[in-house]
């Protein structure tokens, strides 16, 4: 199952959100600690929906997901400020898993960032000032709380925009495969780096690269980020793999099924499997721990039932001897009377034929009875 958005794949998001432009939100809401949706109605489209997950996934959604009755404070100022705002503006921070929207109300602008990296994050900021994070985050360069001048994080390099010089630079000095450099320096992520070398007929283990080849490189970069999107879910013996915005070369030997629009493709997967996916996590977490619940509930119940029956055989013995309580408490009179004058031996005989007398212990003392 697809963990997580590559840049690649947030800009041609992005690039199909500008449908969303004028919108006025509706509705927003927060089904999750990082999980938000926003309900907005476009000008002569209609109601879309947006949904965000933390840090994995951003989408426009034709399902809404299960709204808790209580709701988080973050959602609560977020509804405070953006209540019926126009979306006016929507765009990725360079190449970086960053989508920024810029909202529009009768008080002020406001800009929501939203992080898709790292353990993921939703900033809600007034003139770059920081009103209220999701959540408070610390790095060595950076801080994400309330109060701060918001600073996104920096990359060297930007594939969308970078030269040829700078490019073949960077693939002359680098002491990594073609393909870890493109995925890590370059920032692309390893699925497309692949797809590069797969284009380019470069084995994406070798290192170091001749002009032309880098050239080769240089334009398909440019041509993997101005593709025409022919969105595809990508299976694995009827496992979904991976979700892309357009059919790549490195899954060519895949089932593949295509959708109209990036979004449709993810919510066609990401609508029906988080919550079980999810579930899953927390059963596989949790499962040995669970298992040892139950069996100590149990082993609980167990015993419940044994102490039930045992309580119920008190009860019948207690009732029983209550019925014969008269009569044993005289015969307990007279062998009282007769132990004042009397040997075991004399007593055994005098008490022979009592239905009541089952034996007559005379070392220790003990008369047991049995009543029926």
């Amino acid at each position: 199952m697809k963990k997580e958005l590559s840049s690649v794949e947030i800009k041609y998001l992005v690039d199909e959100f500008q449908q969303l432009l004028d919108g006025k939100i509706d509705k927003i809401y927060q089904p999750e600690k990082k999980e938000l949706l926003f309900s907005l109605h476009i000008p002569r489209i209609g109601k879309k929906m947006l949904r965000v997950i933390l840090p994995k996934f951003i989408w426009l959604t034709e399902v809404k997901p299960e709204i808790p009755e209580k709701m988080p404070g973050f959602c609560g100022i977020l509804r405070k400020y953006l209540s019926s705002a126009r979306l006016r503006k929507i765009e990725q921070t360079d190449s970086e898993r960053i989508i920024k929207l810029e909202f529009e109300t009768k008080e002020g602008k406001y800009d929501l960032i939203l992080e898709l990296f790292s353990k993921g994050n939703a900033i809600l900021c007034e003139k770059g000032k920081i009103i209220q994070p999701i959540s408070v985050q610390k790095w060595k360069d950076r801080t994400i709380k309330k109060g701060e001048l918001y600073a996104a994080p920096s990359r060297e390099h930007n594939p969308f925009e970078i030269s040829l010089t700078k490019f073949k630079r960077i693939i002359e000095t680098s002491s990594d495969t073609v393909s870890k450099t493109l995925a890590v320096q370059l920032g692309i992520g390893g699925v497309y780096a692949t797809e590069l070398c797969i284009r380019t007929d470069i084995a994406k283990t070798r290192k170091g690269l001749t002009e032309t080849k880098i050239k080769q490189l240089y334009k398909e970069v440019s041509n993997l980020l101005q593709q025409k999107t022919e969105p595809a879910v990508v299976f694995d013996d009827n496992k979904v793999i991976d979700i892309t915005p357009f059919k790549l070369r490195f899954y060519e030997t895949k089932r593949q099924e295509e959708f109209k629009t990036y979004s449709q493709a993810l919510d066609s997967v990401l609508s029906k499997g988080i919550e079980t996916e999810e579930l899953k996590q927390v059963s596989d977490k949790y499962g040995k721990e669970i298992g040892r619940v139950d069996t100590k509930i149990k082993l609980q119940k167990d015993n419940l039932e044994l102490q039930q029956k045992k309580a119920k055989e008190f009860q019948e013995k207690g009732e029983k001897i209550y019925e014969k309580y008269q009569e044993l408490q005289k015969l307990l009179s007279e062998i009282k009377n007769m132990r004042k004058t009397m040997s075991w031996q004399e007593i055994k005989e005098k008490l022979k034929g009592i239905k009541y007398i089952k034996e007559i212990n005379e070392k220790k003392g003990e008369i047991i009875l049995e009543i029926k």
